[in-house]
């Protein structure tokens, strides 16, 4: 996650919307696998607060690539779910 996270930010940072898009939307896809139940709440906070804006640079590669602006609301709708726990 944290490699994704990080190819993704440098894939924006050279204006490879597509590249740096396709990258964010597996990465918050496998938030919920990273953030279980299994956890400790201590180490649940621990994960969401390393990958904090994930979700959000989803969104805006979304916007700059001029794709779909409703999978980027799913996104978002996902990684807020993972933060409240909602999400499986």
């Amino acid at each position: 996650m944290a490699s994704a996270l990080q190819a993704t930010r440098l894939l924006k940072q050279r204006s490879h919307w597509y590249e740096a898009l396709a990258n964010a939307k597996q990465a918050v896809h496998l938030l919920p696998l990273v953030n279980n139940h299994s956890l400790s709440c201590e180490d649940q906070q621990n994960v969401v607060s390393r990958f904090a804006g994930l979700a959000a640079d989803a969104c805006l590669l979304f916007l700059r690539a001029g794709d779909n602006t409703f999978e980027a609301l799913e996104l978002l709708e996902l990684a807020c779910g993972v933060i409240m726990g909602l999400a499986d």
